[in-house]
């Protein structure tokens, strides 16, 4: 009787050795007498493409940067892009190096998030998206963007980088829509132009970005205002003259340009259309997704709108000497519209470009 009890005895007391160790050991949330038990940093994250010596580099966990990307519709010049390519580098050394497919998911919106190194929390970051139609790099890019920033220390900033229609340099079937320039190294296009790759200040990051992107546009109740020109926005008075266009594949067209404030500078869609006062005669509704351009006052332009009139069965002398009402609606990703009519005469007679042997009457 007296063994059993000393083996009960001692089994019960190896039972409670076992579960005092348990509680003290490493794994236990319990802390140190002395409090000195920290929980070790979460390493910054590796991304693909990552050089070796970025790899090796001790990254600042309080500072980060996210690579926003985004783009317009590329369908309106008959394109889909299949592929894209993101380049990322922080002081000069490859943080990220990734390409999307588009068969593989949505390729937009996209985003990657960069640390700098610790002993350089403002580091310089240059990025390049380069988009293409198919998973081959042989063939050209349709789009490429390049931008530059820093980071801001002790913050979480977005870099905001757009894909945009009117920089598209891959070849254009007919010679029809609007095509960008190739800009040399290291500029870039923004809104048609050849332009330096800075970035302006950076907005804080929100992970709805999407749908509320940085708008150098303004915040507030939404204006819009419908001016002229091809190349700079003109005032345009109601009733005013305007003459018929002859475009490069035959089709007849307008040029206008607008300001906008208080809708978002980019993802924001432009729809024109149009009617012939005391007749069935319209033009249909063409959208455009171009991002607008920061304008004197805190407001944004779009310049260079072509309005095509006979794109959908109408002849262009069907507008010639007669009134038209030009309707444009504006709506942003976060669903914000605004809305202005302006009523123009059309000219008598058009602008015809020398040797193109269009008839006056073509479409297209």
């Amino acid at each position: 009787m007296c063994r059993r009890l000393v083996s009960q005895l001692a089994l019960a007391l190896v039972a409670v050795s076992s579960v005092l160790a348990g509680c003290s050991s490493s794994g236990g949330s319990a802390p140190a007498d002395d409090g000195a038990a920290q929980a070790a940093p979460a390493p910054a994250p590796v991304h693909p493409g990552e050089s070796e010596q970025s790899k090796a580099t001790e990254k600042d966990a309080t500072t980060a940067l996210v690579v926003g990307v985004d783009a317009e519709s590329f369908q309106s010049q008959g394109f889909v892009i299949g592929q894209v390519e993101i380049v990322a580098k922080v002081d000069g050394v490859v943080a990220a190096s990734e390409t999307l497919l588009a068969s593989a998911g949505a390729l937009f919106p996209h985003e990657l998030k960069l640390n700098p190194p610790k002993d350089k929390p403002e580091a310089l970051v240059e990025i390049e998206v380069v988009a293409r139609e198919r998973d081959d790099t042989s063939t050209p890019p349709i789009v490429t963007r390049r931008a530059t920033t820093h980071f801001v220390k002790g913050t979480t900033k977005l870099a905001y980088v757009f894909l945009e229609v009117r920089c598209n340099t891959f070849p254009l079937l007919g010679g029809g829509g609007p095509s960008g320039p190739t800009c040399a190294v290291p500029t870039t296009c923004v809104a048609g132009k050849c332009v330096s790759p800075e970035l302006p200040v950076l907005a804080d990051y929100h992970a709805d970005w999407p749908t509320n992107p940085p708008s150098a546009c303004g915040t507030g109740a939404p204006e819009l205002t419908v001016g002229q020109g091809e190349t700079a926005l003109s005032a345009l008075a109601d009733n005013e003259t305007l003459m018929l266009e002859e475009g490069p594949q035959c089709g007849h067209h307008l040029w206008f340009s607008l300001r906008m404030k208080n809708l978002a500078q980019s993802g924001t869609i432009t729809t024109l259309s149009a009617t012939q006062p005391g007749s069935a005669v319209t033009v249909p509704a063409t959208a455009y997704p171009y991002a607008w351009g920061p304008s004197e006052a805190g407001a944004c332009d779009l310049v260079g709108v072509r309005f095509q009139l006979d794109a959908s069965g109408a002849k262009a002398t069907d507008f010639l000497g007669k009134p038209l009402d030009v309707k444009v609606d504006l709506k942003d990703k976060s669903g914000h519209t605004a809305t202005a009519t302006r009523r123009v005469n059309i000219a008598t007679e058009m602008k015809i470009i020398p040797g193109r042997n269009c008839g006056a009457g073509t479409s297209g």
